[in-house]
């Protein structure tokens, strides 16, 4: 079997928890507990091989990704599009602002990504990695909006009662298998953090 026969396997992880007191998005760390639990998740992956990692640049996302970086002796490679959804900010009805955006995937608010935006994003991103890296196992720091997305996009009946189930799973991983870019399987993994 060659490389291009293999199947691709991607593995999306949704960061560990941040500190939310921290109101600008892009730089949010992760607290104490998410450190420790972006340590599990590098220590999840111990025994499976991984060719490359990518990563949201949004620093909660990343700092999820160090530690399986540093154990695989692997750069975390940023790409912008895999970031989280551009929001207003803060929502005081943040649940019924959701079931909209999932209801209608071209609706948005003003100065927000509606969800169309976000998945057309990070399925063009992932499918450049399905190109170039064929047959790999790759591992791509992620966030739960963006990241629901692209379950979306290969499972259509994942929505919104999905989203608000794993609204506060944190780190939360989801393997993809691909043959090309033709998606063969998606697997949520059980959460492990403790």
């Amino acid at each position: 079997m060659t490389q291009a026969d293999k199947p691709t396997t991607v593995y999306f992880v949704r960061h560990a928890k941040s500190d939310t007191r921290m109101r600008d998005d892009r730089d949010r760390p992760l607290t104490p507990e998410g450190l420790k639990d972006a340590a599990r998740v590098a220590d999840w992956f111990k025994d499976i091989p991984v060719d490359h990692i990518y990563s949201s640049p949004y620093r909660r996302a990343w700092q999820t990704m160090t530690e399986l970086a540093a154990l695989k002796g692997l750069d975390i490679q940023p790409d912008e599009r895999f970031r989280e959804r551009r929001s207003a900010g803060w929502h005081p009805f943040f649940l019924e602002h959701m079931r909209q955006l999932w209801s209608n995937g071209n609706y948005s608010g003003p100065g927000e990504e509606n969800l169309r935006m976000v998945q057309k994003r990070n399925i063009e991103a992932l499918n450049e990695i399905l190109e170039s890296h064929s047959g790999q196992t790759i591992v791509i720091g992620s966030h739960g909006t963006a990241l629901s997305t692209v379950i979306h996009a290969y499972n259509p009946d994942f929505d919104y009662d999905d989203f608000i189930r794993i609204k506060d799973v944190m780190p939360w991983m989801v393997r993809f298998i691909f043959r090309g870019k033709q998606c063969l399987e998606v697997e949520e993994i059980p959460p492990f953090n403790g």
